[in-house]
């Protein structure tokens, strides 16, 4: 999910097109009653690989103007380029126009995005690293993510966007450490046998909603 009222969705093996033109439907239903609903939702049309099983296996959004990518998915030129479903719920019926690229298309709806690379700029330490889900972070507050501290090369990456990188343990025992202090944040966790699992730290958080007493 995104700001500005669009969503993003991925069409991959484990979601398929028919579910997200419903989904689609019942956002353009529910914004008739009301315009705080979602003005477009953006279908990303995903390999059929086991790699790309979700959105954020290639995709997260880790502060209001950056996101972590797989390059070769996104970056206009390459040959692997991923088309984007635009679908335009503001009308009394689903107007959908195809795009090449998921960057090009959400700066078409105000969101520009400045990508930082899973893996730097070595395509093979991109490949390497996305396949231990270096592209899925869990942002717990915009430019202050978690990843897995596995992946170097997307650490270094990170570090030259101006991300300070530091340990869960250091989070946890250097009382000085502030992550909302306004420095931006990556804050790596050991997980060599939960990346090789296929699971990434945002596809593996459950939000909560908490009220006090």
């Amino acid at each position: 999910m995104l700001s500005r009222k669009v969503l993003v969705v991925g069409c991959s093996e484990r979601t398929q097109a028919d579910a997200i033109h419903l989904l689609a439907e019942s956002l353009r239903a529910h914004r008739a009653g009301n315009e705080t609903s979602f003005d477009h939702l953006l279908m990303v049309l995903m390999p059929n690989k086991r790699s790309a099983m979700h959105l954020d296996t290639i995709f997260t959004r880790i502060s209001g103007d950056e996101c972590l990518v797989y390059p070769p998915y996104f970056l206009q030129g390459s040959r692997e380029l991923l088309n984007v479903t635009s679908i335009d719920l503001r009308h009394g019926e689903l107007r959908m126009s195809t795009q090449p690229g998921l960057l090009r298309s959400l700066k078409a709806v105000g969101i520009p995005l400045e990508p930082i690379f899973c893996g730097g700029r070595d395509p093979i330490l991109q490949q390497r690293e996305q396949w231990t889900d270096g592209a899925n972070a869990f942002c717990l507050a915009p430019g202050v993510i978690t990843s897995y501290g596995r992946n170097i090369a997307t650490g270094e990456a990170l570090d030259k966007a101006g991300y300070r990188v530091v340990t869960a343990e250091q989070v946890l025992t250097e009382a000085s450490l502030n992550l909302l202090d306004g420095t931006k944040y990556l804050v790596q966790i050991e997980a060599s046998e939960l990346s090789r699992a296929r699971g990434g730290p945002r596809c593996m958080t459950m939000p909560l909603s908490r009220e006090d007493a």
